[in-house]
């Protein structure tokens, strides 16, 4: 007991000494926006307008699929048979980006044309989905202004494990010189 009370008080001695430490690395205007274009601004990002159709089985989305590719409505067979919360608004999700979805049904997605809904369906760890894809848009990056807080913090981050590298390294080269 006595041995895990002393490795529970040294990490978080650790962990407090990290933070500190941290917080005495003020990153750069410069720094800043190296980082956002590194990390945010260059990227254009693709944002979907979709509807899906949630069920239980692989048979029952295919059923579906098949009833779609013969001119049934979506909005009106997701109000039957959906068994997502979204289900009552026709399955509409709304605009979203890719992160924002498990990546099966972001993957489907991201291959389907706008106006077209999913040939196969998408399994999901909450089911099967038969996806519409309504419309995609660019959306610009936020600015730097919106994720300056965040940057700082992977910049400290960043830069502190340099200098621990850098220590780590040095302590090596003095222990073999011994």
């Amino acid at each position: 007991v006595r041995y895990l009370l002393d490795l529970q008080r040294f990490q978080l001695l650790a962990r407090a000494a990290l933070q500190n430490a941290a917080q005495g690395v003020q990153p750069t205007e410069e720094e800043l926006n190296k980082a956002y274009e590194e990390r945010v601004g260059k990227d254009k990002r693709i944002e979907y307008k979709a509807r899906h159709i949630l069920v239980k089985s692989e048979e029952e989305a295919r059923q579906l699929i098949t009833e779609l590719d013969g001119g049934a409505d979506f909005a009106k067979l997701a109000k039957e048979k959906s068994l997502g919360p979204t289900g009552k608004e026709g399955g509409d999700l709304g605009w979203f980006g890719a992160g924002q979805m498990v990546p099966a049904f972001t993957e489907a997605v991201g291959a389907m044309k706008p106006g077209t809904h999913s040939s196969n369906p998408v399994q999901t760890q909450f089911g099967w989905h038969v996806i519409l894809l309504e419309e995609t848009r660019e959306s610009d990056p936020p600015s730097l202004d919106e994720v300056k807080k965040e940057l700082t913090a992977v910049v400290q981050q960043e830069s502190l494990a340099k200098k621990i590298r850098i220590r780590r390294k040095r302590r090596r080269v003095i222990k073999y010189k011994r």
